[in-house]
């Protein structure tokens, strides 16, 4: 299993070039090479910081809604299960002109989406350029993911099951990447039964 330990951010926010990088390496479903990509978390009692890169020439990005289907664009995701040993998991879906797509529930068919007040704002996305490519950035309030787990906290010694993905499913270079291996014949992220493991330190 993949292990992701997640330490406390500083008095003045995330210091991200000192946290460690959970490399989304796995290449699954389409041989693509070229295509690098990363998260790295922090967190505090308010909020779970979320950042993640990509290394990739071909740049899709067509969607600029909330709950658009960017996973056809240039995609970064972060999946994770509200418990340790709970069966209902979120998914955080951004493509690089920050739009998202959220959910939360047990299975792919069987989710809700947040609609409403603009994701963007919610969450504080900030989506990024580089040299090589484009990356992202945002925060989960942790009061937020209570409306969905009431009991839902961040602490030193909390666990949680989570997976990162790269995916770009129409982009003239199409691809699937994981963090923590999905053993499936067919492209799949919604598959909880492989997440890795997120340690709170």
């Amino acid at each position: 299993m993949n292990i992701y330990e997640v330490y406390p951010a500083s008095e003045n926010g995330p210091q991200w070039e000192s946290l460690p990088k959970a490399e989304i390496s796995n290449v699954q479903w389409i041989d693509t090479p070229g295509i690098q990509a990363w998260a790295q978390l922090c967190y505090d009692q308010e909020y779970l910081y979320v950042r993640l890169e990509a290394v990739e020439e071909h740049i899709l990005a067509r969607y600029t809604g909330d709950n658009d289907p960017v996973c056809n664009d240039s995609c970064l995701e972060f999946f994770f299960a509200s418990r340790e040993e709970g069966i209902r998991y979120f998914n955080m879906e951004v493509n690089p002109n920050g739009a998202c797509y959220f959910g939360y529930g047990k299975l792919r068919n069987e989710r809700c989406r947040l609609l409403g007040k603009k994701l963007g704002e919610r969450f504080n996305i900030r989506p990024f350029k580089t040299e090589k490519g484009w990356g992202v950035e945002y925060a989960l309030p942790v009061w937020f993911l209570e409306i969905y787990c009431p009991d839902f906290a961040l602490y030193p010694g909390k666990k949680l099951r989570a997976n990162f993905f790269k995916c770009a499913e129409e982009s003239a270079t199409p691809h699937f990447m994981t963090w923590s291996k999905v053993e499936k014949e067919e492209p799949d992220f919604h598959q909880p039964g492989y997440f890795g493991q997120l340690i709170f330190k």
